[in-house]
């Protein structure tokens, strides 16, 4: 269910609209830092994880099941999409990083 909307800052909801970060709280807690095959690992799991639960409010919102409003579901789909840009936009500086670094001379 929605919180009561403030129509003064709408924004000032009683729902919680944060963005969701990546953390990599999966990442284990020893001395070595991760890794960048595990922290991408990590990232693309969060990114699954955002994608799957807004495709699940989408269709339980589709077969009208009860509590749950178009405003929570286009919400979910807004933080999907934004989670997709960014993790393209860093696949794009890190194939562009690879390029530069192969193309060098030593």
């Amino acid at each position: 269910m929605i919180g009561k909307i403030d129509f003064i800052n709408p924004l000032s909801t009683k729902q919680s609209m944060r963005m969701p970060s990546f953390s990599f709280s999966s990442v284990s807690s020893s001395s070595s830092p991760p890794t960048f095959k595990k922290m991408l690992e990590i990232g693309l799991k969060e990114l699954s994880d955002i994608e799957n639960k807004a495709n699940q409010l989408s269709t339980d919102f589709a077969l009208g099941k009860e509590n749950i409003s178009v405003h929570s579901v286009m919400i979910a789909m807004q933080k999907s999409l934004i989670a997709l840009k960014a993790t393209t936009e860093v696949t794009k500086r890190c194939l562009n990083a690879y390029q530069e670094i192969w193309n060098m001379h030593i």
